[in-house]
């Protein structure tokens, strides 16, 4: 009996723990598309030769605008284990189903269920090298300043 009950732990863990956090990333996994912030996303990430790679994804604001803040925080939650590099581009489509260009600019590292902040494309580069012209999709991010740019120590 006792043998049986390590066998089946080894399967899912060596503690306690290791079993809860299994169990925990099966749930997430077998319940991802049932979320209303589910979609399907394409990541391209010209580095690593990743190209419009189909992949699940939950798209989820995080904290909406306010008079203090400066813009919204969008994350990105992929499923267990799926980790895409910093400085990808993200096709996410919007509620009409257009795809809309994201970039991720920062993971979070949360233990279990990582996220990754994105930044709507808002803005192209373009540039001329060598008579061929060159063109990159980016962010401008502008911040509000509330004070009059006086300071006095």
């Amino acid at each position: 009996m006792l043998d049986s009950f390590k066998a089946r732990m080894s399967r899912v863990g060596e503690t306690q723990s290791a079993a809860y956090l299994h169990n925990a990333d099966m749930i997430i996994d077998n319940t991802f598309k049932r979320d209303p912030a589910y979609r399907e996303v394409f990541v391209t990430h010209a580095p690593s030769e990743i190209e419009n790679q189909k992949m699940d994804a939950k798209f989820i604001i995080d904290t909406r605008r306010s008079i203090s803040g400066d813009e919204e925080v969008y994350k990105l939650m992929f499923r267990p284990h799926v980790k895409i590099p910093v400085g990808s581009y993200v096709d996410v489509p919007d509620d009409t189903g257009t795809l809309q260009r994201w970039l991720v600019i920062l993971n979070d590292n949360q233990p279990q269920f990582p996220m990754y902040y994105i930044l709507k494309c808002n803005w192209i580069l373009k540039w001329v090298y060598e008579g061929k012209v060159y063109k990159c999709e980016c962010v401008q991010r502008t911040q509000s300043s509330y004070n009059s740019g006086l300071w006095t120590d």
